[in-house]
């Protein structure tokens, strides 16, 4: 039995109690989203500041080389227009953001220097209806990225998350059928909770295309960079969905706009709603792998003023399903990309095996001392355990680690066993460190420490 016809099997109802059709949703939705950045720049005391006109004509210049019709010419009516607004006003008379925060998204050492050094800063910013092809949206978009590139020491603050943005960006060009992909425009950031060990992953900047942020739940360490292209392949569809509804209401939508966009809350999605959000050039309809589906639902949660939280969309499972999130998230992988065969499961012993063993053994101390003290975010680690088979052998997982109290690990199972039908990715283990066959540490860049026993498994057999 695969992976996809298991989770049906698990998420069908009892006999005799139909589950009840999962009702409709609706999403805020504000159908004039505001588009804005603050382009920070150095200036001598006493050297006057660029006027609307000079603005206007260096934004007019810099789309001549960026930017190609039909969107081009469009936007050049909407900059004689004066469509798009700039505020220029002295560094000292305007808070930055929290430090942290700025710090929090790894800006590059130039454009870090360059921010730090401004004097200035031009906010730049409109209003735009929810329509194709979101001139004020590009207008906006235009007019910063020529004020950065034109302006000494001029560098772009994108205040949505807030992130110093890469001067690359500033000479990226415009596309000319207005196409949007939001991986270009927002970012999908996550956090760990301290007290379960398992991560928040959300999308931050969906407030420029009319709608709340998503937001997933209770996801295992090891699926963070898994889940990104799941996530902007939903806030790709949840957006494209928006634009369209806009369409079709836009004969009303200025004089009386609506408030709410109305979604199925239970949906199939597919591997082509992931590559909408990435591919540049149009889906091949007749790719063997386009058509590869899963379920999903969503829900809105409310805003919380008191803790400062705004309204998010929420990512779960199918209505009735009853098994974990983790196992769920791992399913969801699986159905719309395979499964991932990139770690061994079963071990064959031998005197290379047993010295690597022992190597993982004798470095649990100072890993676990690691763990304990705090890895840096997006710092993954796994430990390998031989899960009994029942006839006196053992077939060995990899556990991503979410805590460790005295000899007690708690984790989530990173792979799908060969041998063990009680047990699936995803799902919530406890062992003894004393049975800890081999570790591995997984960095943010991709760098593995450990896994001995992987190593000896991996090395040609004439070696």
């Amino acid at each position: 039995m695969n992976v996809f016809d298991w989770f049906r099997r698990k998420r069908s109802s009892p006999p005799g109690r139909p589950l009840p059709p999962p009702d409709d949703i609706r999403i805020p939705l504000e159908v004039l989203p505001a588009v804005g950045y603050a382009v920070y720049f150095r200036r001598t005391p006493g050297e006057p500041l660029p006027t609307a006109a000079e603005i206007r004509a260096l934004s007019l210049e810099w789309l001549e080389t960026h930017c190609t019709d039909p969107l081009l010419s469009v936007l050049r009516e909407i900059l004689e227009r004066d469509f798009v607004g700039i505020e220029i006003n002295d560094r000292e008379q305007t808070p930055d953001p929290p430090d942290a925060l700025i710090r929090a998204y790894n800006p590059g050492e130039t454009e870090e220097r360059r921010y730090r050094e401004a004097t200035h800063v031009a906010f730049v910013g409109a209003a735009d209806l929810l329509l194709p092809p979101r001139p004020g949206f590009w207008a906006t978009i235009a007019v910063s990225r020529a004020l950065a590139e034109a302006l000494p020491g001029g560098i772009i603050v994108d205040p949505e998350f807030p992130r110093i943005l890469p001067r690359a960006w500033n000479d990226a060009h415009l596309p000319g059928d207005a196409r949007l992909f939001l991986i270009d425009h927002i970012l999908v950031p996550y956090s760990f909770d301290e007290n379960t060990g398992l991560l928040w992953i959300t999308t931050k900047g969906m407030n420029r295309f009319g709608l709340p942020d998503l937001e997933m739940c209770d996801v295992p360490p090891n699926l963070a960079q898994p889940l990104l292209p799941i996530m902007n392949g939903l806030a790709q569809r949840v957006a494209r969905v928006a634009m369209r509804f806009a369409e079709e209401n836009a004969e009303t939508l200025e004089i009386d706009p609506p408030l709410f966009l109305p979604l199925k809350a239970e949906f199939t999605f597919t591997l082509d709603d992931v590559r909408r959000a990435y591919d540049r050039e149009p889906v091949n309809e007749d790719e063997p792998d386009t058509y590869r589906e899963t379920l999903i639902r969503w829900e809105m949660r409310d805003g919380d003023e008191d803790a400062d939280m705004n309204p998010l969309i929420r990512i779960l499972p199918p209505h009735g399903t009853e098994i974990e999130t983790g196992v769920w998230l791992n399913t969801v992988l699986d159905d719309l990309f395979g499964s991932n065969p990139n770690l061994e499961m079963v071990e064959h012993g031998d005197e290379a095996m047993e010295a690597a063993h022992s190597r993982a053994v004798a470095e649990v101390p100072l890993v676990k001392s690691r763990f304990q003290v705090g890895f840096r975010s997006g710092e993954v680690l796994h430990i390998k355990y031989g899960f009994p088979t029942g006839d006196q052998g053992h077939e060995y997982m990899w556990i991503a680690v979410t805590r460790w109290d005295g000899p007690r690990i708690s984790g989530r199972l990173a792979n799908d066993p060969q041998y063990r039908d009680d047990l699936r990715a995803g799902q919530t283990v406890e062992v003894d460190e004393n049975d800890i066959y081999d570790w591995l540490i997984i960095h943010t860049d991709g760098y593995m420490e450990g896994a001995y026993t992987n190593r000896v498994l991996q090395k040609p057999d004439d070696e």
